[in-house]
């Protein structure tokens, strides 16, 4: 499956309309095959496209159904911080990118609010 990845979602149509009801503070939200970031890609920090990165994989080796179940329930069950994958997330975010995933996140792109990447 392709991953596409979203940046300046808040300059969007689209992307205010995702961003309501979210509290401000997030600024990426991450769904099947999709990772948006409210922010310019300049401004966007590794870590946190890091972390995004770490869902991505997470829902591969789960699967994207499953995966999709399994965070929402823990999140209603556990709070946002005590999902075990937000804390998975939140350890590994400070890892540096590798090489493959900064491809995956630095390839060119024509629209700045758009960049679709391949896994």
């Amino acid at each position: 499956m392709k991953l596409l990845v979203f940046y300046n979602m808040e300059k969007t149509r689209f992307g205010r309309r995702l961003m309501q009801g979210f509290p401000a503070k997030y600024h990426a939200i991450f769904g099947v095959g999709i990772m948006s970031f409210t922010g310019a890609k300049e401004r966007v920090s590794e870590s946190l496209v890091k972390h995004e990165l770490i869902h991505h994989y997470q829902a591969q080796r789960e699967g994207w159904l499953r995966w999709t179940v399994n965070y929402y329930r823990e999140t209603l069950r556990f709070g946002y911080m005590d999902n075990r994958y937000e804390v998975e997330a939140y350890a590994r975010m400070s890892e540096p990118l590798t090489t493959e995933e900064r491809k995956l996140v630095d390839r060119p792109f024509t629209r700045d609010s758009w960049l679709p990447v391949q896994p």
